[in-house]
């Protein structure tokens, strides 16, 4: 009986080793979907990738300039961090940039993250907007 106990322990170890080891590995920038690939080189062109991890559905990528960006899959983007340089204007949807520009003069987007719910934008003055996928205003946290 112990006997049985150790050998289903160790394949049970050896099971989550190696699951572990197939989520999160460090990938190379090609190996990154090319609408991801095309997405950074337009958009970040001065930023040289730092380190790429990739697991079974999505991928994360943390840039130079310290802009750190996740992909799905498909390599469309789901979360864009940028800090204090804000989020490429080009990235973020016409209809929440309208609303930013109107409703918020000068304010940055610094990030912003998407769903099948909608959008979570954060502001340069630590506001913090959610969207609907009809990018209308559900909630503002200031």
């Amino acid at each position: 009986m112990k006997r049985l106990v150790f050998i289903l322990s160790i394949l049970v170890l050896v099971g989550v080793a190696y699951f572990a080891a197939e989520y999160d590995r460090s990938i190379q920038f090609n190996e990154l979907p090319p609408v991801a690939q095309q997405l950074i080189n337009a958009n970040f062109p001065h930023d040289k990738s730092v380190y790429i991890t990739a697991d079974w559905d999505d991928f994360k990528v943390v840039l130079s300039g310290g802009q750190k960006l996740e992909f799905d899959r498909n390599g469309n983007w789901t979360d864009i961090e940028c800090g204090t340089t804000g989020v490429p204007e080009a990235l973020l949807p016409a209809q929440i940039l309208t609303h930013i520009q109107q409703s918020f003069p000068g304010a940055k987007v610094i990030g912003i993250s998407a769903d099948w719910q909608g959008y979570d934008v954060e502001l340069n003055t630590g506001i913090e907007i959610e969207y609907d996928k009809n990018f209308q205003v559900s909630k503002i946290d200031d």
